[in-house]
């Protein structure tokens, strides 16, 4: 809301006016010539840029300020235009800065001069349909719906084509149906390649076995023959050490069972000894009975 307008240098506000407004309706009372359209064309060069020109001017510099609740936003003209908004200066490069448009946010429909015909009401129904559509922001949601309508095609035709390549997958994917059954033929060739090492191992053994079988069959084949007579005398003698051997550990028992009893005897005779001589200390006197 505009609570107050500064205006100096502005037509027939030369040496400053300030008018303060209220909620509602305000109602600017004066007579003829003493600035009252004056307000509204400085609220509209600082919101619209007009009038063009300097012909609003009246000395070296025009300012007209608003105070908007807790904002300030004024416009300035001496050989150039600027505006500001509170602190900030801003510099006119092609009409009204757009932030001070949106922060006042007053349209052309909201602008009745006093030369002006009725509103609307000489204006064609064309004419009449598209101001009352800015006022109510009617055009925002034709806009709003035609965005909308475009993004749903924009969708539908994404949806399509998602469509379209979720079949071209599912029938790539058909291919691929015995994918089970052919990991589980995997699985078995492993075991089978497993177990096919193993039997190359084995047969790598027995081939090794069967090398070394030759090997010494044919040395023995080339082997020189001896007189078998040899033979059966060396089987002889090598019986004959078997039973000497077999004698030695009968001999080499018997040792040691006679070492046994040779132990026991030595024990035996010296407890003998032991009880000899307590005999003879318990004999020192005579005996009562033979005297001796």
């Amino acid at each position: 809301m505009i609570e107050q307008i500064w205006m100096k240098g502005f037509e027939s506000h030369k040496d400053g006016t300030e008018i303060d407004f209220h909620p509602g309706v305000n109602i600017i009372v004066g007579d003829n010539n003493h600035g009252k359209s004056s307000i509204i064309r400085a609220l509209d060069w600082i919101v619209n840029g007009r009038p063009l020109g300097d012909d609003f001017k009246n000395g070296d510099l025009t300012e007209v300020v608003l105070y908007l609740d807790d904002l300030e936003i004024g416009k300035y003209r001496d050989k150039k235009t600027t505006y500001s908004i509170g602190e900030e200066d801003l510099q006119a490069t092609s009409g009204t800065p757009q932030e001070i448009i949106d922060i006042i946010n007053m349209a052309d429909i909201n602008w009745q001069f006093q030369m002006d015909s009725s509103f609307l009401l000489s204006e064609t129904a064309g004419f009449v349909s598209k101001k009352l559509n800015e006022t109510v922001n009617l055009q925002v949601m034709d806009e709003s719906i035609k965005y909308s309508k475009t993004k749903v095609n924009e969708h539908s035709k994404e949806i399509k084509n998602w469509e379209f390549n979720i079949e071209q997958t599912d029938e790539e994917l058909a291919s691929y149906k015995d994918l089970d059954a052919f990991l589980e033929c995997v699985e078995d060739l492993e075991e089978l390649d497993a177990i096919a090492e193993e039997v190359q191992e084995q047969y790598q053994s027995l081939s090794n076995a069967m090398d070394s079988y030759r090997s010494i069959t044919k040395q023995i084949q080339e082997a020189p023959v001896y007189d078998t007579t040899l033979i059966d005398e060396i089987e002889e003698l090598d019986n004959k050490v078997n039973e000497i051997e077999d004698e030695i550990i009968q001999l080499r028992e018997k040792i040691f069972d006679i070492e046994k009893d040779e132990t026991w005897i030595g024990e035996a005779e010296t407890k003998l000894a032991a009880l000899i001589i307590g005999e003879k200390k318990l004999m020192k006197g005579k005996c009562a009975l033979c005297g001796k």
